[in-house]
């Protein structure tokens, strides 16, 4: 469908019928309720994929969200620098929210700088 996004949930975990790869479908109206977190490649994946958290309050602090998507952005882009300037702003403003944290301890573990090899996500190596 036109107006839907397919997110994988649970690409490696089995589920009680021993299946794998589950995915939900929202519609356009949930859609812009889930911002994107980062994008990665599981353990035993060969393609990476976007991870997103569902934000109920995302008109409620639109400034906010588009910030933290701008720094998402620049980081999957190579640009850690502005990314960690935008990410840095977010956790400044609220401190109680991990995944900014969450992506800036990981560029800080590289010095804030991507590695040449960088393609956009980051490996996940252990479940």
């Amino acid at each position: 469908a036109p107006n839907t996004l397919v997110v994988p949930v649970c690409a490696l975990v089995p589920t009680p019928d021993g299946g794998h790869g589950m995915y939900v479908s929202l519609s356009s109206q949930l859609k812009r309720l889930c911002r994107p977190l980062d994008r990665v490649a599981l353990k035993g994946s060969k393609e990476p994929m976007m991870l997103f958290s569902f934000e109920p309050r995302m008109d409620e602090r639109k400034r906010y969200f588009d910030r933290f998507e701008l720094g998402v952005e620049a980081y999957l882009n190579g640009e850690w620098e502005q990314a960690r300037a935008l990410l840095e702003g977010c956790v400044n403003s609220d401190p109680g929210d991990r995944p900014p944290a969450v992506l800036l301890e990981y560029m800080e573990e590289r010095d804030f700088v991507a590695p040449p090899t960088w393609s956009g996500h980051r490996e996940l190596t252990s479940k």
